[in-house]
Order: structure tokens, then C-alpha cells, then sequence
């Protein structure tokens, strides 16, 4: 989480959900040390080690919530944890990877096929 506080369109729950204050009129420009381990704790990065269940990533290449980067950084952190995980990325698509009919369509069926993969 500290590395979306700058690139999100909802800065406020990052650091909110951390117990940071934050106020638009007034945003941090930096973080201190102990913000910056209280994001972390509150990153979903923080229990990657401890993740075991086979993952699929889908990632809209537009995502203005969660940048493809932090994704990405996540899938890469469950196969190197020896999770099994797939990476999706949808190009031209946002947070909720339904922009187009295709991209809809598109999504449930790889959803779908990856659990009937581990039925």
C-alpha cells in the first residue's frame, strides 16, 4: 500500500484504513518511517509469505485504483512463494474490468476456467 498513496483515485482509505488522518486540501507529500511500516501492515504484501491458496491476478491496464504495477508485484510475490498463481491483464481496462461487453465476457470465462482448474 505505500507505493499506491500517490497513484490511487481513493488515497483517503489507504491511509484512513492505516489510522493515518488525510485530508484532501491537505495530503501528505511524504511519509514518515512509522507511516510508512503502519501502511505496510495494512498491505495485503504483508501476508504474501503466508498465502497458499492458487490465485488468479486480473488486472485492467487502466486501473486508476490499484496501478497494474502492484499487480503485478503481487502475483510475482505468491510464485515466487511457490503459490500457484495465473496473471491476467486486460488492456484497456479499469478497476472493475467491465468497460466492454468483451472485457466482461472475457473475465468470468477466465474466472471460471480457473476454478473449474481446481474443482
Amino acid at each position: 500500500m505505500p507505493a499506491l498513496i500517490h497513484s490511487t483515485d481513493i488515497p483517503d482509505l489507504y491511509w484512513r484504513s492505516a489510522g493515518i488522518p488525510f485530508a484532501f486540501y491537505d495530503p501528505p507529500s511524504s511519509l514518515t518511517p512509522e507511516q510508512y511500516a503502519s501502511l505496510y501492515r495494512t498491505s495485503p504484501i504483508s501476508l504474501v509469505r503466508s498465502a497458499v491458496t492458487p490465485t488468479l491476478v486480473m488486472l485492467g491496464s487502466n486501473d486508476s485504483r490499484i496501478c497494474p504495477e502492484q499487480g503485478k508485484m503481487w502475483y510475482h510475490a505468491l510464485i515466487h512463494g511457490d503459490t500457484e498463481a495465473k496473471l491476467v491483464c486486460f488492456k484497456g481496462e479499469n478497476h472493475p474490468i467491465d468497460a466492454t461487453v468483451e472485457g466482461l465476457r472475457r473475465k468470468v470465462r477466465m474466472a471460471l476456467e480457473f476454478l473449474q482448474g481446481h474443482m
